[in-house]
């Protein structure tokens, strides 16, 4: 074989290899792009369906409903109830009321997760936490603090199918604590307790100090009204 053809097939074959290369990098990248776009959809889809619930359970803590029913798809993730969120108000010489809350959660293929805890939405990754929807605290000189005691006996159910969501009221009552002389305190236990923060000291009349999962929030309020509702969780 002349040298001649012999660089031509040398030519030939590292052409070829180039080519494989690059089909094999935009074939891996491709499908990686494919499958984030296809986990951040099913996220989305999951928000979505957690807004509805977060609705629902509105409905069902102010009373316009006595029981509501939520469809969440899975989309090969999970829906369960996390760890437990405590939150704790308290007025100096008045008294103080401590609910404990199981937050409901979607988690992902990617392990981000959406996750419904004492009315607001969360949208949890690895690198942070947003809050999507805002709790319905309202403070001024009349604090009102709702507290929704989710409970539940199921923990969790995987796939690929429908869940049903529903969620109905057991109790409610008020608790009353008059807060002319002393400041009242808000204290929340949360892996999500520097969003907490956040939002509850966007208000002048609040501070709040965190440190680990622990929140604790000073109020400059006259009154304090915990609403509270329990609500039981049925996994379908």
């Amino acid at each position: 074989m002349t040298d001649r053809a012999i660089s031509d097939v040398l030519g030939y074959a590292l052409v070829f290899a180039l080519i494989v290369s690059m089909v094999g990098m935009v074939y891996t990248t491709g499908v990686g792009g494919l499958q984030d776009a296809r986990d951040f959809e099913k996220l989305s889809n999951a928000e979505r369906a957690f807004d509805v619930l977060d609705s629902n359970i509105a409905d069902v803590t102010r009373g316009t409903a006595q029981v509501r029913g939520t469809e969440i798809k899975l989309h090969d993730g999970r829906l369960g109830l996390g760890e437990p969120v405590t939150i704790n108000v308290s007025v100096d010489g008045e008294g103080s009321y401590r609910g404990t809350i199981q937050p409901l959660y979607y988690a992902g293929t990617d392990d981000a997760r959406i996750v419904s805890s004492n009315g607001a939405v969360f949208r949890e990754f690895d690198d942070g936490v947003l809050l999507r929807s805002e709790p319905a605290v309202s403070v001024g000189e009349q604090t009102v603090v709702p507290i929704i005691v989710t409970q539940s006996r199921d923990t969790s159910i995987a796939g690929s199918g429908r869940v049903l969501v529903r969620t109905s009221a057991v109790d409610r009552s008020v608790v009353h604590l008059s807060a002319a002389d002393e400041n009242a305190t808000i204290t929340i236990d949360s892996p999500r307790a520097g969003v907490w923060a956040d939002h509850l000291s966007s208000d002048s009349r609040t501070s709040c100090d965190v440190s680990g999962d622990v929140a604790t929030c000073t109020v400059d309020t006259d009154e304090v009204y915990v609403q509270v509702v329990r609500v039981d969780v049925a996994l379908i």
